[in-house]
């Protein structure tokens, strides 16, 4: 019995209780998200996933059976209920810290804002009275599933020094009893106060206290702050004593924060962000170089995984076993185009293979030119099949310049609502919210009417559009 036989057992357990499917996550040690998804679904579908391998360890193939045992006996146990209930609830924690750590748009001081509200929630779960709520759970998930709660401590055998170590300082364990399963009160001391002191540990490293003051000079440019242009600002303090060897003038900082400030506000910018400023000061650089001095700096600090992690999945997407042979440099020109794919969709080949063919003669024998216009062709047909094509082509309903704007009837949204039934979108509602969406988006006047604009507007009233 193979995995994929071994999966759809799992589903069909689902569907002969009439439960909603829910499929396990694979683990992605890049993506945390992916951790915490994985174990709410196994704490949801437990007693499925048990039933399965009660099944699987009676009936599967040799190699199904030996997994399927090991697996149960590992779940079926207090540990395991516990360790699972107890991570749960800590990475929920830091699920939303995480999700917007990684957003290409991340605001500083917000972030800064959250990583201190999730240290302090972590802090304020490290408490017995937590404990005795998620003890209760685990108690009665156990029960659920006839899964002894109270169990004794089994000893290994005692270890017996060696006598060639008396007389010697020994800086590691050298042997000592240990149990095989541990009582809820050692569970809570050794892996639940643990993880949460280790997460702790971590967040306070990555953002001390030093880091937080220099990176919140960048409130200074949020129009929305009362600290906007404060030449006064203790972070902005902060940030000019840690970078001393750029010799920024305090001096000037006053005067040229003073008309910075009503210069930008006399523009009557929408969304006046970092970037914003610094092309607005930059026209007249002369006027302000200690200001644009900071706001270079802080242009290089902004980091973040999101597009790494991207540019890594589609890696293992293009470069699968079937291609490892090929070279680096074809390798790099794929994943732009995979990466890109919004872009590279837009490519006529047929415009390609006509300007390829204006070029200088290559010198090419027709055989080789033809295999490789073929091989270019089958290349991009499996990085971009016209299912994917139709998919992200329902951006279109939401181009304000397409004849296809806010349309219901559109193509491309019956093939977006196809693909993603696990939403369940309604379409029976979409008609009514595209036609009142599309006059409010219209009505606003956005010289630049995007998704993003879209989105924007939409929220303020998202119960009307869900």
């Amino acid at each position: 019995m193979n995995s994929q036989n071994r999966y759809e057992l799992y589903v069909e357990v689902q569907k002969q209780k009439k439960l909603e499917i829910i499929h396990l996550e694979r683990l992605v040690e890049t993506r945390w998200a992916y951790w915490y998804k994985s174990l709410k679904k196994i704490n949801i579908r437990f007693k499925e996933i048990r039933e399965v391998l009660n099944v699987l360890s009676s009936n599967g193939d040799e190699k199904s059976r030996v997994m399927a045992i090991g697996y149960l006996k590992e779940i079926s146990s207090q540990r395991f209920i516990s360790i699972l209930i107890s991570m749960e609830s800590i990475l929920e924690i830091v699920h939303c810290a995480s999700n917007e750590l990684q957003n290409s748009k991340l605001l500083l001081p917000s972030a800064i804002h959250l990583i201190n509200i999730t240290k302090q929630n972590l802090l304020n779960m490290r408490s017995n009275g937590v404990w005795e709520k998620l003890e209760k759970k685990i108690v009665a998930k156990a029960k659920e599933n006839d899964i002894e709660v109270d169990i004794k401590k089994i000893q290994k055998r005692k270890h017996v020094l060696n006598k060639n170590l008396q007389n010697y300082f020994i800086s590691s364990t050298v042997g000592k009893n240990i149990s095989k399963f541990t009582s809820l009160q050692d569970l809570k001391t050794n892996i639940y106060f643990e993880a949460i002191d280790r997460f702790t540990v971590e967040l306070n490293t990555r953002f001390s206290n030093d880091v937080c003051n220099i990176l919140m000079v960048t409130d200074v440019f949020n129009s929305s702050s009362s600290a906007f242009f404060n030449p006064d600002s203790i972070h902005l303090k902060h940030f000019i004593e840690h970078y001393k060897y750029f010799k920024i003038d305090k001096c000037l900082l006053s005067s040229e924060f003073l008309t910075a400030k009503t210069l930008c506000l006399k523009e009557n910018y929408e969304n006046l962000d970092l970037f914003n400023i610094s092309h607005l000061l930059n026209k007249v650089h002369n006027a302000f170089p200690e200001t644009l001095k900071i706001i270079s700096i802080l242009m290089t600090l902004p980091a973040t995984t999101a597009t790494n992690e991207r540019f890594f999945s589609s890696l293992k997407r293009v470069k699968n076993y079937l291609r490892l042979t090929m070279g680096d440099e074809r390798l790099s020109d794929l994943l732009v185009i995979n990466v890109e794919s919004t872009e590279a969709s837009k490519i006529n080949l047929d415009t390609a293979v006509d300007k390829f063919s204006l070029l200088k003669e290559r010198h090419l024998k027709t055989n080789i030119y033809f295999e490789a216009i073929d091989r270019f062709t089958v290349e991009l047909n499996t990085i971009f099949p016209n299912d994917v094509c139709n998919i992200l082509m329902v951006t279109d309903v939401f181009n304000s310049s397409s004849s296809a704007f806010f349309n219901p009837d559109s193509i491309h949204l019956k093939h977006f609502i196809e693909h993603n039934k696990y939403f369940k979108i309604d379409k029976c509602l979409l008609s009514s919210e595209f036609l009142t969406a599309k006059t409010l988006c219209l009505k606003e006047n956005y010289e630049n009417l995007d998704l993003y604009n879209i989105s924007h507007l939409l929220n303020k009233v998202h119960n009307a559009y869900s």
